[in-house]
């Protein structure tokens, strides 16, 4: 099935954003159903100086867009920590430690926590000491029920 221009520049522009051509595939589905492209279609457009001049444009245009985006430095290293995860799993290597990256990304681990210029909320760090709370340990003896 022959792509229209609306088509490629979907996929030129989901490549440009270091989505996997998997993704891609699914995603077009997606996008374009009944439609359906392959992962050669896809791979058509896996690198930027292998497009012509016009479509290396549509390229820099997404990627600008992208990285200009107020989330776009958390999305963007999410992207390439699973882009690198999917090819460490294909070579049979560990890859346990991306996937965890990807988790503390999305869970916002390395964002500012508390108020800005206020430094880190209540709690927000580890060792923060809490205002209000307390620990208090009730020991049992089993034998007896006895506190």
């Amino acid at each position: 099935m022959a792509l229209t221009r609306e088509q490629f520049r979907f996929i030129v522009e989901q490549r440009a954003i270091a989505i996997t051509p998997d993704t891609v595939v699914i995603n077009f589905g997606r996008q374009f159903k009944p439609a359906t492209c392959t992962l050669d279609q896809v791979n058509m457009a896996a690198e930027r100086d292998v497009l012509p001049v016009e479509w290396q444009k549509v390229w820099d245009d997404a990627l600008r867009r992208f990285m200009n985006a107020p989330t776009s430095s958390r999305e963007y290293r999410v992207a390439l920590l699973h882009e690198k995860a999917m090819s460490e799993r294909s070579r049979g290597a560990k890859f346990e430690h991306l996937i965890e990256q990807i988790a503390k990304e999305m869970a916002d681990a390395y964002a500012p926590k508390g108020a800005p210029g206020k430094g880190a909320a209540a709690g927000g760090q580890p060792g923060d000491k809490l205002a209000d709370s307390s620990i208090t340990w009730k020991i049992v003896d089993p034998a007896t029920g006895a506190a």
